[in-house]
């Protein structure tokens, strides 16, 4: 059976031209990320209620193919066609850190439910599994 649900705002998305093709919804529900593709890589963080645009990352050389908000919502992950991960302060919207492994597109990135750990796959036939706590090391030795 095919149960019905009632839209409760549709936002449209008139920031740019280019479609959104991925989101994620913050665990508090308060506000939730889409992002583009085709277009200039840009990721758009809009509040919940109102459907207003409340802030934007910038970072991506190219399209950005998915999204997730940590468990504590305060960071976003974010892969794209670039070939990288990138993580991101979700409240100051600044990049804390650049993931670089992967050779080809990173089609899907995903946190653990504990926080511990991002996971990501890509088109170079591997899956990755990177420390969230490694993040914030010092890589300068």
């Amino acid at each position: 059976d095919v149960i019905e649900s009632k839209v409760i705002r549709e936002i449209n998305n008139t920031k740019n031209k280019y479609a959104s093709t991925c989101l994620a919804i913050r665990p508090d529900r308060s506000s939730f990320a889409t992002a583009d593709y085709g277009g200039e890589s840009w990721i758009y963080l809009w509040e919940t209620k109102t459907g207003n645009l409340i802030g934007s990352f910038k970072g991506h050389k190219n399209d950005v193919t998915s999204l997730d908000f940590s468990p504590n919502g305060n960071f976003l992950v974010s892969c794209a066609k670039d070939n990288t991960i990138r993580l991101w302060d979700a409240n100051s919207k600044k990049t804390i850190k650049v993931l670089k492994g992967h050779t080809d597109n990173v089609n899907c990135v995903k946190f653990s439910p504990d926080g511990q750990y991002i996971a990501s796959c890509s088109d170079d036939e591997t899956i990755r599994i990177w420390s969230f706590q490694d993040c914030f090391k010092d890589e300068k030795k």
